[in-house]
């Protein structure tokens, strides 16, 4: 019976400043052009919370945006393999 592996391949495809560049592009454009939130309930709970809403669009301030990634885990098991 052979040993479990250890040696766990990683993927990286983008540099460390090619993904700030994408962040930063990324607020910049929730933030000034906003996107379209259709259910009303979610329009009201981002309202509430801060981010701007127009009509159907909702504008979330880099702030916000901010907040929402501390808070977020820093690791999402979707699926267990055995």
């Amino acid at each position: 019976m052979n040993p479990p592996l250890s040696f766990k391949p990683t993927l990286r495809v983008l540099s460390d400043e090619q993904i700030r560049e994408l962040h930063r592009a990324t607020a910049a454009v929730l933030e000034r052009t906003g996107m379209k939130v259709s259910h009303p309930e979610a329009r009201e709970i981002f309202a509430s919370n801060g981010a701007r809403v127009e009509a159907d669009r909702v504008f979330i301030p880099r702030t916000m945006l901010e907040d929402a990634i501390r808070q977020a885990p820093s690791r999402v098991v979707l699926g267990n393999r055995k």
